[in-house]
């Protein structure tokens, strides 16, 4: 999860990250330490390594728990090309499944620098939900088979393991 000892790589990655962010949001310290504060929000940030070394932190997330929705995505391009999105959302699908979501849902903003990068959300077979206000609403029902990644393994290292809770 985001804490205040990752928070300013956090900052710096939605500051710069365009192609691979899935939101287009920017946001500011403040913002990052009020969603920190918001009992209803899961944060994750990314570390990635492979047999060559460390990338270091590549990604963030927030996550809406009571709608298991996720409202913004973004990875460096660091790790472009290498499935860690792929494996990532499908890994999250996953655990709120468990955690007894009825459908995983995310918010995609597709601008003309992030549309490769989207093709994530076809790939893992997402059904369009809606668009609205150049958001596009994306779902992954409950009944939709998880696809498995064989390139990418994801530890999971947060803490915040609770039910969902109805809205």
């Amino acid at each position: 999860p985001m804490r205040e000892e990752n928070l300013e790589r956090v900052h710096e990655l939605t500051q710069r990250t365009n192609q691979m962010n899935f939101s287009g949001n920017r946001y500011t310290r403040e913002q990052l330490r009020e969603l920190l504060a918001r009992p209803d929000i899961d944060t994750y940030v990314l570390d990635c390594e492979d047999r060559f070394g460390s990338y270091g932190t590549v990604g963030f997330c927030v996550l809406n728990r009571p709608e298991a929705r996720m409202t913004d995505l973004m990875f460096s391009c660091r790790i472009q090309g290498k499935r860690v999105e792929h494996a990532f959302v499908a890994h999250l699908i996953r655990k709120y499944r468990e955690r007894g979501a009825p459908a995983f849902v995310v918010d995609y903003r597709r601008t003309k620098k992030n549309a490769g990068p989207g093709k994530v959300f076809d790939d893992l077979n997402f059904r369009l939900l809606n668009e609205a206000e150049g958001v596009t609403r994306l779902t992954f029902p409950a009944s939709q088979a998880v696809p498995e990644e064989s390139f990418v393994a994801i530890e999971d290292t947060t803490d915040n393991h609770r039910a969902l809770q109805p809205a």
